[in-house]
């Protein structure tokens, strides 16, 4: 899934929205799979540094610097290993805690600029 899953983007509604679907969609699957004994892990990542990453116009904030890779195996890793079933590195849990804190304002923040710089 995506960190976007949590927060509507304006730059990118189609992504954020499919997004929030495949989160949602996930927790309800996953009371349904639970009793054939079916684990349904979802994995919320900030933007990974691929080349679709470098092709998209992010903004020049630390927060929002691509992770690594590797960086996000191993995160993925640890949290399976531990029992987790929503994974949220980085900017996600971030995005997941503020969307329950405040909405309002971490949607603001996220689409201070609706329309991306280019077409």
């Amino acid at each position: 899934s995506s960190g976007l899953a949590y927060v509507p983007f304006a730059q990118a509604p189609v992504y954020s929205g499919t997004k929030s679907a495949l989160h949602f969609w996930t927790l309800g699957i996953r009371p349904q799979l639970k009793p054939h004994g079916i684990k349904v892990i979802e994995l919320l990542p900030p933007v990974v540094d691929t080349p679709l990453a470098h092709g998209a116009d992010i903004a020049e904030d630390d927060n929002l610097k691509p992770m690594p890779p590797e960086k996000l195996a191993t995160i993925f890793w640890k949290d399976f290993i531990n029992g987790k079933e929503e994974i949220t590195p980085g900017i996600s849990k971030q995005l997941k805690f503020m969307s329950r804190l405040a909405p309002k304002f971490i949607f603001k923040q996220l689409n201070k600029q609706a329309v991306p710089n280019t077409i």
